[in-house]
């Protein structure tokens, strides 16, 4: 199997990368996730400054499902996210696969293994694939039901739950779910630092040159 475009392991960032090569090029992408559905389970924080980062994907309408708040401070479910770029990605053209192992063996080849359609020898022009950086942040995030945990970084999305993120744990009967992400010294990755990020890398892999 030969394809243009290959993102093994995909997350929310590389979907947003995926997504702006296929608004910015007729290249083929296939995409894969080691997780039995894209988007479950997530770890990316939900937390966006300005809603108006994501008309640029060219995502619109999004599902209720998302649940992107209508009012500051603004929050939403990024495992939602996720899933509604993967069905965007695939409504336009894009070849999805989940439960797929990559062995990676060279730069331009590899072996897809796991309990999937698709098992064998592939190979591609360009990868998405970026090294996880070394000096990134761990952050603790919080799903609940109440406004009464402190938090310098937290929204509420439209079903009324606040996401809530913070440097070191805390303990609360009022916890629905809990996550862990990266991001500064200040503060954790919110939509539009991912964002910002997949802007970042979508320009390296589009100038690297096309392997043949």
């Amino acid at each position: 199997m030969h394809v243009d475009v290959f993102i093994p392991n995909a997350d929310l960032e590389s979907l947003i990368i995926a997504r702006m090569i296929q608004l910015r090029s007729d290249n083929e992408l296939f995409i894969t996730t080691e997780k039995a559905e894209f988007g479950f389970p997530n770890e990316a924080c939900g937390l966006v400054r300005s809603p108006e980062v994501l008309s640029e994907l060219e995502i619109y309408p999004l599902p209720p499902s998302v649940s992107l708040s209508l009012e500051k401070p603004f929050a939403l479910r990024s495992e939602w996210l996720e899933k509604h770029l993967a069905i965007i990605l695939a409504k336009n053209g894009a070849k999805l696969q989940t439960r797929s192992r990559i062995e990676i063996e060279s730069k331009t080849q590899g072996i897809l293994r796991g309990a999937t359609i698709y098992q064998g020898p592939i190979t591609w022009n360009r990868i998405v694939n970026f090294d996880n950086e070394t000096n990134l942040i761990q952050w603790h995030g919080t799903i609940s039901a109440s406004d009464e945990l402190n938090a310098e970084h937290k929204g509420i999305r439209n079903d009324g739950t606040i996401e809530a993120w913070r440097k070191t744990p805390i303990e609360s009967p009022t916890i629905l779910e809990r996550r862990i992400s990266f991001g500064s010294e200040t503060s954790p990755f919110y939509i539009d630092d991912i964002i910002l990020r997949a802007k970042e890398r979508f320009e390296i892999t589009l100038n690297r040159p096309s392997l043949p």
